[in-house]
């Protein structure tokens, strides 16, 4: 038979054991869970070079449409007949109120804003030349253009 202190020592060993198992088990979960985050995917995250953007703007809803020509120190021109050249590009043509509103599920859909946009994706040293064209006037009184 046994000492009764051996076997005080054995349950306390056999505790000590299991509470360290225990332990560990929550370390190892813990790390992985740590292992497993990961950033969230950017979707449509579409990186963009622009070294210069040529904005025009004119008053919402303005029934006008403005045209923005551009010219680069090489001669090539920007407008609407002719969207991309060199390192230019005419993102959109606004032509005022025309073709700003579209019918989705019954529901017309109005973009307002009136702006023009050229993006120069590089640049070229030398002389760049903004005009713009008042298109089509639907009043007689000047129309208010910012660049």
């Amino acid at each position: 038979m046994r000492h009764p202190s051996l076997n005080r020592h054995h349950q306390e060993e056999v505790f000590t054991d299991l509470l360290f198992n225990a332990l560990l088990g929550f370390v190892f979960m813990f790390a992985m869970a740590f292992l497993l985050i990961s950033d969230p995917e950017k979707q449509g995250d579409i990186e963009t070079k622009a070294e210069m953007l040529i904005t025009v703007r004119w008053a919402d809803q303005h029934p006008d449409d403005v045209d923005a020509i551009v010219e680069d120190p090489n001669g090539d021109i920007i407008w609407y007949y002719n969207r991309d050249s060199g390192l230019m590009h005419l993102d959109r043509d606004d032509r005022g109120v025309f073709a700003d509103q579209i019918e989705r599920g019954g529901e017309r859909i109005i973009n307002p804003i009136n702006q023009e946009t050229v993006t120069l994706r590089g640049i070229q040293s030398g002389e760049y030349v903004v005009n713009l064209l008042h298109y089509k006037a639907n009043y007689q009184d000047p129309l208010p253009v910012t660049v």
